[in-house]
């Protein structure tokens, strides 16, 4: 994979896997857990109003956006 293709675009690569020890799949979800209680994750969420979806759809292009993009109808 060539990663210089991430720079600039405020994209990046994670990678997981809790199937390499299954004996372990219980305390990884329980670490995870722990860290969202905590409020240690974090999911961004933009709203934009139903009337604005063009604007929506224009940021989603041009990735001004982060996380989840959220039409809110009233």
């Amino acid at each position: 994979m060539d990663t210089q293709q991430f720079i600039g675009q405020r994209q990046g690569v994670r990678g997981y896997t809790v199937f390499a020890d299954i004996a372990q799949f219980g305390a990884y979800i329980q670490e995870l857990l722990s860290y969202w209680q905590a409020g240690h994750l974090q999911l961004p969420v933009q709203t934009y109003p139903v009337a604005a979806v063009q604007t929506a759809q224009r940021d989603l292009e041009l990735r001004r956006t982060q996380g989840k993009v959220v039409l809110l109808f009233d």
